[in-house]
């Protein structure tokens, strides 16, 4: 009996060592690969892709933007861990943070019987001058308003830098009553123009700028295209906005992109007419509108 107790402890152990030989194997092959794949990772990192900005400038404004921006000539390098620019955009749904900005709400009627909704959020600094304090105008991305995180994120650091923000919010999209069909395109400008006029006349002597990201980037270049030198502006920024519309749309098709970011954009859509469908039926079958998959592409 204990002959065949040894000779049975002794196969268990052997059994138990054979095991753990082999679980320290695949440990160990696992390592390897994450070794190497974070190698090759960082290898194509540093080869591939920190760039540097292209500039696209007119002399005279190109040597403006080195002597005071000399980031302009800065080598870039994105996040290690994310530096593609679709997985930004998905982290950032699950890392965003919301900073505390206290708005004031100001509605302005448009020429054809509309509303859009301004929200204003002023220097805390009591030094500065409320009536020449600079302003930052704000427009947010397509059916976004003054409670998109990077909106606020942006609205607190020019707070904190010492100017007055205002949030351009396109008709219907902070919640407020759509009152007529019209809602907003990024080809019409009417609104911004509207917007621009009304900040100058509250205060004449304060400079204005405009900061447009996506759909709202796309509003400030077309609007400083069609009026030129007589926008109003003393300065403009566009972030995330398409250099060529066309192939951005047929971009948004493709099936990855499509499934990332398009149907999402539809749903918001989708949801902005739902919610003021009462006046867009006058001009449209709401029920045909709601089934659309995703955004029709535009024909040259």
């Amino acid at each position: 009996l204990r002959l065949v107790l040894a000779e049975g402890f002794a196969w268990s152990s052997a059994a138990c060592l054979v095991c753990r030989r082999g679980a320290g194997r695949k440990i160990m092959l696992g390592l390897s690969l994450l070794v190497g794949f974070s190698t090759g990772l960082l290898a194509y990192y540093w080869a591939r892709v920190p760039k540097r900005p292209l500039l696209v400038a007119c002399q005279p404004f190109r040597s403006f933007l080195e002597k005071y921006c000399p980031i302009v000539n800065e080598m870039f390098y994105p996040t290690p861990w994310c530096f593609e620019g679709r997985l930004q955009t998905i982290v950032r749904v699950f890392l965003k943070s919301r900073p505390p900005v206290h708005y004031r709400s100001e509605v302005l009627r448009t020429r054809d019987g509309g509303q859009l909704l301004l929200d204003w959020a002023d220097n805390e600094d009591r030094s500065t001058d409320p009536e020449s304090c600079p302003i930052v105008l704000f427009l947010p991305g397509l059916t976004g308003n003054s409670e998109e995180t990077y909106i606020l994120h942006m609205v607190r650091t020019a707070r904190q830098q010492g100017y007055r923000a205002v949030v351009f919010n396109n008709r219907g999209c902070k919640g407020e009553e759509l009152l007529t069909y019209r809602a907003f395109c990024a080809n019409n400008t009417e609104d911004l123009e509207l917007v621009v006029a009304h900040i100058k006349s509250q205060f004449p002597r304060a400079p204005l700028m405009a900061v447009g990201v996506s759909l709202g980037g796309i509003l400030v270049l077309n609007y400083l295209g069609q009026k030129g030198r007589e926008a109003g502006l003393v300065a403009a920024m566009t972030f995330s906005v398409s250099w060529d519309s066309f192939a951005t749309t047929h971009s948004l098709e493709t099936p990855l992109n499509l499934v990332l970011f398009n149907k999402r954009l539809t749903a918001n859509l989708r949801q902005l007419i739902q919610r003021h469908r009462k006046v867009v039926a006058e001009r449209l079958d709401v029920d045909r509108v709601l089934k659309v998959p995703s955004p029709p592409q535009e024909k040259s």
